[in-house]
């Protein structure tokens, strides 16, 4: 069962960490190593969805380079309140 938070907790929910000029920083710093660097992954399928968009895949090494286009065309793709999808659909329950 959902109850409304505190005073406290809804104070510290509205609390910003980080500013929008270092939200950006992490930002670009995240699309930079999944672009140069590359993340690994070892699910072959995977690497494969990721190759046919437009990713760099190595399949020796299980490396795929993601360029920062296709993680922020992705991105836009996510429905706003994706929070609201079940779990492997991609529509609203």
């Amino acid at each position: 069962m959902r109850t409304e938070p505190t005073a406290r907790q809804a104070k510290l929910l509205r609390r910003q960490v980080l500013g929008e000029d270092e939200i950006d920083s992490v930002r670009r710093g995240w699309l930079t190593v999944l672009e140069e660097t590359g993340i690994l992954i070892e699910h072959p399928r995977a690497l494969t969805l990721l190759e046919e968009p437009g990713a760099t895949v190595d399949a020796n090494s299980h490396l795929a380079k993601i360029p920062s286009s296709l993680v922020q065309k992705s991105l836009r793709a996510v429905p706003r309140n994706c929070g609201d999808c079940k779990p492997g659909t991609t529509g609203h329950r």
